[in-house]
């Protein structure tokens, strides 16, 4: 028995000296033989990492030995990418001042590196915090003049992401119509790019518009065009050999369907999709499931089932109280009286 006992501790003490090594330990270990392209994508890593931790100064530390190693081996997209980085820590932090401080250096240096996809998330970021903030006619404004600046530097990204935060600040205003067309002339010019983070994004808002305006059968049809995008883009990861973590993005397109068919009286339909959308929706965490609880309060308000409605939405009114939203939270609210 003692010997057993004495086992025991014995592969305690080497399990607590493996678990004592982090993953971000083991990737500063790693670097000590890393030159190059490895050596950057060790700092992008830690950068990462640094992101889920809950601490600036350890998080800007982290960013600022990315961007000291990308200036020093002259790699102009690990420059920007650092550089955005820190742009969105401070954004993540509440930081106004600090976005203001840094962003004029890093538009020009990315001006100068022609690295324009950083060049316009960086400028983004700015619009995106006054929005936050609700200075909606100042993120207008800086929307607008990101919009001409694309458009002068024949930008196709610019102008889908100047598009797009134009969108997204006239949806808040509530100005549904000047948001439909500044989403639609988003989504035009994102479907040209690679990436399709930004496209997707852009779809879920013109959604969110739609609804607005009360034009559901093209709510149904760019629901589908959503899907389409979905579909074939994961796809060709498949085929790639890789998978992506889809179920988000198919959620919201999912309850943007959903809130076609409900508001148009298909509530059976309706009634399918909320159930695949409960399955895209598991695992994930709770701000996550804002949405959905949303769709479903509308949904059994629309088929006269008030008691699981309200139940819905005390269930989200605590998810969002939870969180400090207040402008959902008032939604919430509304939607409850």
């Amino acid at each position: 028995m003692k010997r057993i006992v004495s086992i025991l501790f014995s592969l305690i003490l080497s399990i607590g000296s493996v678990y004592a090594i982090s993953p971000a330990d083991s990737i500063r270990r790693e670097m000590n033989r890393l030159r190059g392209k490895e050596l950057l994508q060790a700092h992008s890593n830690l950068c990462q990492l640094a992101a889920t931790q809950d601490d600036m100064q350890y998080e800007l530390r982290c960013i600022r030995e990315f961007l000291a190693e990308a200036l020093k081996q002259k790699d102009a997209e690990s420059e920007g990418m650092a550089r955005v980085r820190q742009l969105y820590c401070y954004y993540n932090y509440d930081n106004l001042d600090s976005i203001l401080f840094y962003l004029p250096a890093s538009l020009k240096s990315m001006k100068e590196n022609k690295t324009w996809d950083y060049y316009y998330n960086a400028w983004s970021v700015l619009v995106e915090r006054y929005i936050y903030e609700e200075k909606l006619q100042t993120a207008l404004l800086e929307a607008r003049k990101m919009y001409a600046d694309a458009r002068a530097e024949n930008s196709n990204y610019g102008l889908g992401i100047s598009s797009y935060d134009m969108g997204c600040i006239y949806q808040t205003m509530g100005r549904f119509r000047e948001a439909e067309k500044s989403l639609t002339e988003s989504i035009a010019a994102l479907s040209k790019e690679e990436d399709i983070s930004q496209l997707l994004s852009a779809y879920n808002a013109l959604g969110e518009t739609l609804d607005g305006l009360g034009e559901y059968d093209r709510l149904r049809a760019i629901a589908e065009k959503w899907k389409s995008v979905l579909d074939k883009y994961r796809e060709e990861a498949l085929r790639k050999g890789y998978t992506q973590p889809l179920n988000g993005r198919y959620l919201y397109c999912t309850l943007a369907t959903a809130v076609a068919e409900l508001e148009t009286g298909h509530y059976d339909r309706a009634k399918d999709l909320l159930q695949l959308a409960d399955k895209y929706a598991e695992g994930r965490k709770a701000i996550a499931r804002f949405k959905l609880l949303q769709v479903k309060a509308r949904y059994y308000a629309a088929i006269k089932q008030y008691d699981r409605a309200i139940a819905c939405n005390n269930e989200n009114m605590a998810i969002i109280a939870a969180a400090g939203d207040s402008v959902s939270l008032l939604t919430v609210q509304m939607q409850q009286g």
